[in-house]
């Protein structure tokens, strides 16, 4: 069991690693990554302002900070083309 872990690279030497933590960890583990807060900060600047932290597990917390962006339509017009091409933003898999 200790080599299948550290071949998928979830511990090192049979020690839990930082990342594994911070992507598959119980919130109440985020005590193990001080000094660090371990958490993803969404925040909104401009006439309106808001704030949101989101805790461990990354994994599954990135989708609920990709619903809070706000990813707006852009149009543009590719070379050789006559109609604009309306494209999001910011891509959802660069952004997870």
């Amino acid at each position: 069991m200790k080599t299948f872990l550290d071949r998928a690279k979830l511990t090192q030497d049979g020690r839990i690693t930082r990342t594994t933590i911070l992507l598959l960890g119980k919130p109440e583990s985020a005590y193990l990554l001080s000094p660090d807060p371990g958490q993803i900060t969404w925040k909104l600047e401009g006439p309106e302002r808001a704030y949101e932290h989101f805790g461990l597990p990354f994994f599954l917390n990135t989708t609920s900070v990709y619903r809070k962006i706000r990813n707006i339509q852009v149009r543009i017009l590719p070379d050789d083309q006559l109609f604009s091409v309306e494209v999001s933003k910011y891509d959802q898999r660069i952004v997870l």
